[in-house]
């Protein structure tokens, strides 16, 4: 139990935090490819593995399995967050549920730098 709460407490503090105060702290700046890669990672990324951290914990998953399982999370939320963008760029707000924000703007989204194509295929990747 205790190895479970510091799963969490691990990806809590130093990861989706962090990706917080960065999407925050960046908002009405421009922002670098690499913060805004590191702000995608950590702000849905660290929770996804997070989920599936304490459950590997709690299970008695090996080692191994916890590293698949934290690579599989990392990517899973960052696919998320690209096909988030894309949504911004393409969907309609009234059907997606958004209001207008700080994610909103062009260069706080993946598709205004590699564009739509790329993006989609970033995230299926």
């Amino acid at each position: 139990m205790v190895a479970a709460v510091q799963v969490l407490a691990g990806r809590g503090l130093a990861g989706m935090v962090g990706g917080q105060m960065a999407d925050i702290a960046g908002e009405g700046h421009e922002i670098t490819l690499p913060v805004l890669q590191y702000i995608h990672i950590h702000k849905t990324g660290k929770l996804i593995q997070a989920a599936l951290l304490v459950g590997a914990v709690l299970a008695g998953a090996s080692p191994a399995r916890r590293k698949a399982l934290s690579d599989y999370g990392e990517a899973l939320g960052l696919a998320f967050q690209i096909a988030d963008d894309v949504l911004d760029v393409v969907g309609e707000r009234s059907r997606l549920g958004k209001n207008t924000g700080g994610d909103s703007a062009p260069g706080r989204r993946l598709p205004g730098v590699f564009g739509l194509e790329e993006s989609r295929r970033q995230a299926r990747d």
